[in-house]
């Protein structure tokens, strides 16, 4: 999913969703499938990917597989190129990536890429890493060039038809704002923050978990159902590709939910103001229950993972006052709770729009 829709035409394409839900599988040994991903549209992406590879020049294109629904697996997952008269497999490396060789009898057949598995429980991303990163970090120039890839390639999840008909193919839109290109972390994640030399910057809370936070403050509890993150929100995050205010060699990181609590801006036990001095919200890290931060006030925004663990989202008072007039500043405070509802970590961030 490329782009946020209304929530009247959200809605609209729920319901067309679920009369479209297909159950059907697609076998190495089945005949060609037409919802399969096409080896052409791959190749244009193997192509984006050359034209733009000075957004990562030591960077090599991968192509990875991630779980799409719930309960879906990878073990055993076997990817081909096949065509009329071409059968070409492909090796799936331990971390579920592979590469893909041009062939002309496969581009001239226009074979389809066949998988082991049901329809729409697999879904697809380019993998473009520059080497000598630290660990677990990324950078915001592989992160562009990868959604150029991918929306060249079409690497995207089976959506109803009304989706796909809003959907463009110019990879330019990889930098546009109102582009939404969801990108996965390796381990479940608290917060991000992008770093520049002595400029450092976490994402909204907004920007986390599929996008899913937000929209379910608007009822849009199905939301989830049809993404291709649904399987991962907690690893998934919205990265501002647009931003030219942040070069390619922007470093992305991550505070991990399995982490200590290094990167947080919050003191253990600090009063945070909620809106206004009169409405202060104390939380304490190892300490404080849901149930008890739920009594002082409820969150705006909250989500339970298939883990147990729950994030919620506070608006709160910000602590200092915009640089311009016409600016408007903005905080919140962002808790992590375990399954056991105890509160583990804390973040406050705080802006102006």
């Amino acid at each position: 999913m490329l782009k946020p829709y209304p929530v009247v035409a959200l809605l609209a394409l729920i319901g067309i969703a679920q009369a479209q839900e297909m159950e059907s599988a697609v076998h190495v040994s089945a005949v060609r499938d037409p919802v399969d991903k096409s080896y052409r549209k791959i190749l244009s992406g193997m192509d984006t990917f050359e034209r733009f590879h000075s957004l990562a020049p030591r960077a090599s294109l991968r192509f990875q597989l991630l779980t799409r629904k719930p309960g879906a697996t990878l073990d055993g997952i076997t990817v081909k190129v096949a065509g009329d008269s071409v059968t070409l497999p492909l090796q799936i490396a331990a971390d579920k990536t592979f590469t893909v060789e041009p062939d002309q009898a496969a581009y001239d057949e226009d074979a389809s890429m066949v998988l082991n598995r049901k329809n729409e429980t697999v879904t697809w991303r380019a993998q473009i890493v520059s080497p000598g990163l630290p660990a677990g970090a990324r950078r915001l120039g592989d992160l562009r060039l990868g959604c150029r890839v991918g929306v060249a390639a079409e690497l995207v999840s089976p959506a109803p038809l009304l989706v796909r008909m809003f959907r463009t193919r110019n990879t330019d839109q990889c930098m546009e704002r109102s582009t939404r290109y969801f990108q996965f972390a390796e381990r479940p994640i608290f917060g991000v923050y992008l770093e520049a030399g002595a400029r450092k910057q976490y994402l909204p809370f907004g920007e986390m978990y599929c996008g899913a936070p937000g929209l379910l403050k608007l009822g849009l509890q199905k939301y989830l159902s049809y993404t291709d993150c649904q399987a991962l929100p907690e690893l998934t995050y919205v990265a501002p590709l647009y931003d030219t205010s942040w070069p390619d060699d922007t470093l992305v990181r991550f505070d991990f939910m399995d982490e200590p609590d290094e990167t947080g801006t919050v003191a253990t036990g600090q009063a945070v103001q909620r809106r206004g001095p009169d409405k202060p919200l104390r939380v304490e890290t190892g300490a404080t229950t849901v149930e008890a931060l739920r009594s002082q006030a409820e969150p705006e925004v909250s989500f339970t993972f298939a883990s147990g663990h729950q994030v919620l989202r506070y608006q709160v008072a910000p602590a200092a006052a915009p640089a311009a007039t016409h600016a408007k500043r903005l905080a919140e405070l962002v808790v992590l709770a375990d399954p056991a509802g105890v509160v583990r970590k804390l973040r406050r961030y705080e802006w102006a729009e």
